[in-house]
């Protein structure tokens, strides 16, 4: 059999090369930068092969330069491969987007360890030790719809995913001066989560015109779209002084008489628990939207594999006749509308119980 080499980027942990036993190249593969970066595409001696992946990172189609399909696969939830078709060399199939390496037979090399398809479970055991899943064999806590394990050391064996029910505190409005809108966030018990955090995915739009249809947004607000991730710490949530009180504000102020207009807030709660915050969230410095909060304007990592609730209030008004409407003894046209989704979660209720929304 022939032999192959493989070259890895000590940075990013991802294959660059394969090498026959002469040292001779006969891949190369690109991909983004940082630790295990996506995968782009293959040049296996001189051919091309574009990938394109499912949500999780399966390998789903290989096109050539001319954009054409030369290959295609299906996987059970556990990566065990059920359709095939074409005959490219490609070796990152299951989860290839991050670096899983197809071994054959069913099994896959997942950097520290190998891990075998067919019987959904990893081949030796969790190098972390007991600070692991209670089986160090386990493969993503058996819910391999929603989280993948790139190093193999399942990096977040302690996280409790989970989602967030929200409960619209208040909702108020003054004509053609503000809204506001309460949130709250209903918990898992302090016996299941006893620290974390919830975070959001806040994006905000505005437009604004004048009685004449010219845009003024820029007059109201110097960021008309904002879009970033802020975190609220379970302890403070659950300890808050009155219970009452809301968890998050979505507040809209300003004199717009003379003007007609819309805000969107558009956000999405995931719950992390019994979890340290990633780094990449630092103190609110140039997204005051989010006040004190600790916030990110870059995706948190694994931030997609988490179940959310999404929750969304939209303002508009039409305040373009203040004299008319005295006259008329009418009011303005105001109105606030606000919306709580079920959000989407995985069907892995043993090991990641949801909690439903409530409306």
């Amino acid at each position: 059999m022939p032999e192959t080499n493989f070259f890895w980027d000590p940075l990013s942990d991802n294959i660059l090369q394969e090498r026959d036993e002469t040292g001779t190249v006969t891949a190369e593969y690109t991909t983004e930068p940082g630790l295990y970066g996506n995968l782009i595409n293959q040049n296996r001696q001189g051919i091309e092969s574009q990938y394109h992946f499912d949500a999780l990172g399966s390998a789903l189609a290989l096109t050539d330069d001319n954009q054409q399909v030369t290959d295609t696969n299906a996987y059970t939830a556990f990566g065990e491969t059920t359709e095939n078709s074409g005959s490219t060399v490609n070796v990152l199939q299951y989860v290839g987007q991050k670096g899983y390496r197809h071994l054959g037979s069913g099994n896959y090399s997942i950097r520290s360890r190998s891990f075998s398809t067919l019987n959904g479970r990893f081949m030796s055991v969790d190098a972390i030790g007991y600070d692991a899943w209670l089986n160090h064999y386990v493969y993503v806590r058996d819910c391999p719809v929603a989280f993948i394990d790139p190093g193999g050391r399942q990096p977040n064996a302690s996280l409790y995913a989970f989602l967030p029910r929200i409960k619209i505190q208040r909702a108020t409005i003054t004509p053609c001066v503000n809204a506001e809108c309460g949130v709250k966030f209903l918990l898992p018990p302090p016996s299941i989560v006893s620290s974390g955090f919830v975070v959001q995915e806040i994006e905000v739009s505005t437009s604004i015109r004048d009685c004449d249809g010219k845009d003024v947004t820029s007059m109201f607000t110097d960021r008309p779209y904002v879009h970033y991730w802020e975190a609220f710490d379970i302890a403070n949530i659950r300890f808050r002084a009155n219970v009452d009180d809301p968890d998050d504000n979505f507040l809209w102020k300003g004199d717009f008489e003379g003007t007609t207009g819309s805000r969107t807030v558009t956000g999405i709660a995931k719950g992390a628990g019994n979890v340290p915050l990633p780094d990449e969230f630092t103190d609110a410095i140039g997204v005051p939207e989010a006040g004190t909060l600790p916030v990110t304007v870059n995706r948190p990592f694994g931030w997609d594999q988490l179940p959310g609730t999404p929750h969304d209030m939209s303002v508009s008004w039409d305040c373009c006749c203040p004299s008319y409407c005295a006259l008329m003894r009418t009011v303005p046209k105001w109105a606030i509308e606000i919306s709580v989704g079920p959000g989407a979660s995985p069907s892995c209720p043993k090991q990641i119980p949801i909690y439903k929304d409530i409306k």
